[in-house]
């Protein structure tokens, strides 16, 4: 049996590249530059926190596109699976 699949893996980079055998499992976050002056204002981690609360009950995360993540609706994708 095989653990991890398509449905059930999200590759996240700041390198599109990274995800060039898997691209629709890649989600591209914005890089973490400057840590030491950003560190207290970059929010790119909790917003990818609530995405991946989100979706995490879905059976297949092959069907979302990850380009727009960061204004996932969970209530506009759920009306639009079951329509």
């Amino acid at each position: 049996m095989q653990f991890y699949n398509s449905k059930n893996t999200i590759m996240f980079d700041d390198l599109r590249r990274n995800f060039v055998m898997n691209p629709q499992n890649g989600l591209i976050i914005k890089p973490f530059r400057k840590a030491h002056s950003n560190r207290d204002t970059d929010q790119e981690l909790r917003k990818l926190t609530q995405y991946l609360l989100a979706i995490a009950d879905l059976d297949d995360l092959s069907i979302l596109d990850h380009k727009n993540w960061e204004s996932y609706n969970e209530d506009n994708f759920k009306r639009r699976r079951h329509a």
